[in-house]
């Protein structure tokens, strides 16, 4: 049966430190590390920045035809949310449910919502086991009529609903667990979820006062998760999402000293280690400074600065009493520059936006240059040999000689104005400690000036950790290569020498085949540049404004390879330009109709009418040069990422997916089929692939773990190569030269190149035996032709013949005593799996009970015919005689599947049982089985005779007894009053009159020693109506509780010691 799909939505605040939230990846590893519903639940997770469009949101959840669709929900987001299930609702079946969770999920909050934008169900608090256990049921109904009871889903008071996760420890760690995708370590920072919980316990806050105020991870926990993602994924920036910690021994244990803050950056007063300070990020709008006197132990507020997302200190040891401070304003541009001259006592500001213009802004601060990246970079550093020089840090680098008042352009990411090169984005400003140094950190490495600014000098040049987008090369210059990098802009390779092209990020870019002087380069987003002199000058030849669409991050960009002065571009649709580039001879020669944008196009070499082009679910191709368009493929769960087409047959081409999907890689087109050829390479993203020219069908493809080729058809896939490490190679590109090489752009350690295989041995032939296509425990006998002394199945197997009963692409590789081999075509084998057939009960039994005459009996569903021993052939069967009973169920694929036999029996129900108390403890009468409720709710494994009362269980209690052919009876309500801590005799302590009484009433208290308490009056479900801090000097108290509905209720006071209850009427 094919799982179930649970589809995560995250819309992180746009200007985040990161893209994407880490609560779906953290509930997504809790669910799936339960085999109870691993097996039948598949999770996909999705995130977005607030601001995107809701028609690409809505396109990716088409796309993945969920059963769930589960959005985490905070204050930047629940209006985006409740516009996106309003459209959902339209747009995807209506059988599919939804589930809202986070920090804006409250009880008052969902009664806002309007009627079209209600979800299904609500997890309040913490979501691990309320969302696990609510999957568990719905998982476990035949049909909708069997869902559980829509509503609110929370970590206390939940009846069988979970418990609240207490060892933190038991949640699989996103990272480690792989839960992340690799794509989402671009930035080279990660968050870290250290502790949870809240210091204070507010009267509607839905943490519960009766758990406990944090809880942590272990620091062992916490260790290894820092550990794995420094060594094994190579982050630069761990980011903790709550606390401060301090060590005494050098690191090897950590102290928690403060929850309160989200900080992001600390300094120690110059000369004085005892006092710390620190400043916090967050998106409230109001960030603060905090001081410490003791060493880190213990934190005070000293201010704070409003309208803010992120602030930055420094301080100097030329005047140790000074603190500065930069802010980011909540459009991530520049707020401010603060100083306190006093241990931060006292604030002033020395210049803001409308002083010192937007310092940091992406060209020159002025007023049309809005906006920044403030919460992701911001950096500040003060000359320790002079209080009044200081430099700051965003997107660009700005100088000021007067304390931060005036503030000048110092370096730019792209030398505007004649301004020194240094890469966007600034993390951090390092002065050395004798002042003549001031180091910046930033996107693409590290860079550092020797005079204040005047000049800058790069450190990192050659160091083999470029990330690498894309590349390209001429045939007739195979020594000239240009690449477009993450942070570090494009570069080439020429004369022997690697240069500096263009800034920005680096994306697609193109050699001339014939001119090395012609190259194109482009930044993030599809804008594209022409240089005719080697990337001396450049000139913009196409943006987003030229064409009025979206494009991707990484937009596509192809020369026609029979006119390379026809160029072509996607961005939502293609544009093709016959003239270079030449700026305003764009045309568009497409019209799919989606809001998606455009990830590969791909020209056939042999007829350039042939264009092939994909966004990330369909695939089109034109035969006529654009007048005419077809699709040919919507792909499935995995997304689509390259295509390559052959270079003698223009309508054979083969595509490649990215996502985790197994079998869902690698996929031909021969012109009228598809032809799967993922055969044996490994379940991880394929991201490239290319062809080689005069080989059986060689393919190479580039993955999140190094290359891998295939040749013969056969499907059958070998890592190629020594030397590379295993690493996401994002495009492959064959040279063909003196001699014919294979380059690859990785992320992460620069470009590579290995000569491309050169065996061509005649290809091995495999007989078939019997179906391709089969029923799940049936098989079919495959049988290599000929006779060979070395070969191997693709399976492993070295006999002649194979039985194969599992799905996939089988081939046979033959050796010669030269190296080389050769591989057979694949045969492929789908098998059809059979579902589970079960079968349920109308009546929640399979007898018939007491005076039933009748019981209904339904199978599962999915499948496409039903038979029963009966000989009825409807899903559903209504029977009315004891006996055995069992149904076949038969797939659209022909497969089947039994039922176990169900022996139905006639009995009588048991005798009502009764309930008895002895202090904590509740037992029942006499019974086969037992199941117990707690205000009518059935209470999770509370299924003995017994039930043992919690301090919690002021409530209504009732048992459930069944004989031994599962026939039931209820017993009556048992109200408990009195929790297991509480005096045995309330009356003696308090009493209320009069009761029953309308509302106006006195209370009167005996022998309660305590000067304060908590009054609290609960409706019988155990739900506060009312609550208030009381003073018990007076020995009594009037109430007047007019406003509240007529019934009973429990009214309790809670002391330091003790909990006093007394049941009253309102009439």
């Amino acid at each position: 049966m094919n799982p179930r799909k649970l589809f995560m939505l995250g819309l992180y605040p746009e200007g985040a430190l990161s893209s994407y939230l880490i609560a779906p990846y953290i509930l997504k590893s809790y669910l799936i590390s339960k085999p109870a519903i691993s097996n039948t639940l598949s999770c996909e997770v999705f995130c977005s920045g607030v601001n995107a469009a809701n028609s690409k949101i809505i396109e990716e959840l088409e796309h993945a035809r969920p059963d769930y669709v589960g959005i985490c929900c905070y204050s930047w987001n629940i209006e985006k949310v409740l516009e996106i299930i309003r459209e959902l609702r339209t747009k995807l079946s209506t059988k599919v449910l939804y589930i809202l969770g986070g920090p804006e999920i409250t009880e008052q909050r969902i009664k806002t919502f309007p009627a079209t934008s209600i979800a299904d169900y609500y997890i309040m608090g913490e979501g691990e086991r309320p969302l696990y256990s609510l999957l568990s049921k719905i998982l476990n109904c035949n049909d909708e009529t069997d869902l559980p009871a829509k509503g609110i889903y929370k970590i206390d008071r939940i009846g069988d609903e979970g418990t609240r996760v207490t060892n933190l420890d038991e949640i699989p760690s996103v990272y480690m667990s792989e839960v992340i995708p690799e794509k989402l370590y671009a930035r080279r920072q990660a968050f870290i979820e250290t502790q949870r919980g809240c210091r204070f316990k507010c009267k509607y806050c839905v943490y519960h006062k009766h758990l406990s105020k944090i809880t942590y991870y272990s620091l062992d926990r916490v260790s290894e998760e820092i550990n794995f993602l420094v060594k094994n994924k190579g982050l630069q920036a761990l980011r903790f999402l709550d606390g401060i910690f301090t060590s005494d021994d050098g690191g090897s244990t950590w102290k928690v000293r403060t929850s309160e803050y989200g900080v992001i950056d600390m300094e120690f007063k110059p000369g004085d280690a005892n006092i710390v300070y620190a400043s916090t990020y967050g998106f409230s709008g109001t960030n603060s400074i905090i001081k410490s006197t003791d060493g880190g132990v213990t934190w005070n507020l000293l201010h704070q600065i409003n309208n803010t997302y992120r602030l930055n200190i420094e301080v100097t040891p030329k005047a140790p009493n000074y603190i500065y401070c930069l802010s980011a304003a909540t459009d991530a541009g520049f707020n401010s520059i603060e100083v306190s001259d006093d241990e931060g006592n006292s604030w002033t500001e020395v210049s803001d936006l409308s002083t010192a213009g937007n310092v940091l802004g992406w060209y020159y601060g002025s007023s049309g240059d809005t906006g920044g990246q403030g919460i992701y970079d911001l950096a500040l550093a003060v000359s320790p040999k002079d209080e009044n020089l200081l430099f700051t840090g965003g997107i660009n680098i700005w100088k000021s000689t007067t304390m931060g008042t005036d503030l000048d352009l110092n370096t730019h990411w792209f030398g505007y104005d004649s301004k020194p090169f240094v890469h966007a984005d600034i993390h951090d400003l390092k002065f050395s400690p004798s002042g003549k140094r001031l180091y910046a950190c930033n996107d693409g490495g590290i860079s550092f000036t020797a005079n204040n600014g005047a000049d800058w000098t790069d450190l990192t040049n050659g160091i083999n950790i470029t990330q690498f987008y894309r590349l390209s090369s001429s045939d007739s210059y195979p020594s000239v290569i240009i690449a477009g990098a993450q942070d570090n802009g494009s570069s080439g390779l020429i004369d022997g020498t690697w240069k500096h092209l263009s800034a920005g990020d680096g994306m697609e870019c193109l050699v001339h085949p014939t001119n090395p002087q012609r190259i194109y380069t482009s930044i993030y987003y599809g804008t594209f540049y022409r240089s005719n002199n080697g990337g001396q000058n450049y000139s913009t030849i196409i943006t987003r404004k030229t064409t009025g669409e979206n494009s991707g991050w990484v937009t596509p960009f192809v020369l026609n390879p029979s006119n390379p002065s026809t160029l072509l571009c996607g961005h939502q649709n293609v544009w093709i330009n016959r003239r270079g580039g030449d700026v305003g001879q764009w045309s568009k020669i497409s019209d799919f109709g989606s809001s998606q944008v455009l990830k590969a196009i791909a020209v056939a070499p042999s007829d350039s009418n042939v264009i092939y082009a994909c966004n990330t679910t369909t695939l089109f191709v034109t035969y006529d040069g654009g007048l005419n368009w077809n699709n040919i493929l919507t792909s499935g769960s995995s997304s689509l990422t390259y295509i390559v087409v052959d270079p003698k047959r223009p309508e054979r081409i083969w595509v490649t997916k990215s996502g985790f999907t197994l079998s869902d890689k690698v996929w031909e087109y021969d012109g009228e089929n598809w032809i799967n050829i993922s055969g044996n390479l490994p379940n991880i993203p394929v991201n490239t692939i290319a062809y080689q020219k005069n080989s059986p069908d060689r393919l190479y493809v580039g993955t999140d773990f190094g290359v891998y080729y295939s040749d013969y058809n056969s499907a059958y896939w070998e890592k190629f190569g020594t030397g590379m490490p295993n690493l996401v190679v994002n495009e492959l590109e064959i040279n063909y030269s003196s001699k014919t090489m294979l380059r690859a752009a990785t992320y992460g350690r620069g470009v590579w190149e290995c000569e491309v295989m050169d065996c061509n041995l005649p290809q091995p032939v495999i007989n078939i035996f019997g179906d391709t296509e089969f029923c799940e425990g049936k098989s079919v006998k495959l049988e290599l032709e000929g006779d060979y002394d070395n070969f191997v199945w693709s399976n492993g197997e070295q006999t002649k013949s194979i039985t194969v009963k599992d799905n996939g692409a089988y081939s046979v590789i033959i050796f010669n005593d030269n190296g080389c081999n050769a591989k057979s075509q694949a045969v492929n084998v789908k098998v059809n799996q059979n579902r589970i057939m079960s079968v349920t009960a109308d009546l929640g039994h399979f007898a018939l009970c007491g005076d039933e005459t009748a019981l209904e009996l339904r199978a599962s569903i999915g499948f496409d015919q039903y038979l029963w021993s009966t000989g009825e052939t409807t899903r559903r069967i209504t029977i009315t005689e004891p006996g055995d009973y069992y149904v076949l169920g038969i797939t659209d694929d022909g497969c089947q599947t039994n039922s176990d036999t169900l022996h139905i029996v006639r009995s009588d129900n048991p005798t009502k049982p009764s309930i008895n108390r002895d202090g904590r403890i509740l037992t029942a009468s006499d019974g086969y089985s037992y199941q117990w409720y707690r205000n009518g709710k059935k209470i999770t494994d509370s299924t003995g005779q017994t039930y043992t009362l919690s301090e919690e269980d002021i409530a209504i209690f009732k048992v459930e007894i069944f004989n031994e052919a599962g026939c039931s009876n209820f017993s009556d309500d048992f109200d408990v009053e009195n929790s297991v801590n509480e005096y045995d005799n309330n009356s003696n302590h308090l009493s209320i009159s009069p009761n029953p009484n309308f509302g106006k009433f006195h209370v009167n208290f005996k022998g309660i020693i305590s000067s304060d308490a908590q009054l609290e009056i609960l409706d019988l479900t155990g739900q506060i109506v009312y609550i208030d801090n009381i003073i018990l000097s007076n020995n009594s108290l009037e109430l007047n509780l007019t406003n509240i509905p007529t019934g009973s209720y429990i009214l309790r006071i809670i002391t330091k010691d003790k909990i006093y209850t007394q049941k009253w009427i309102k009439n």
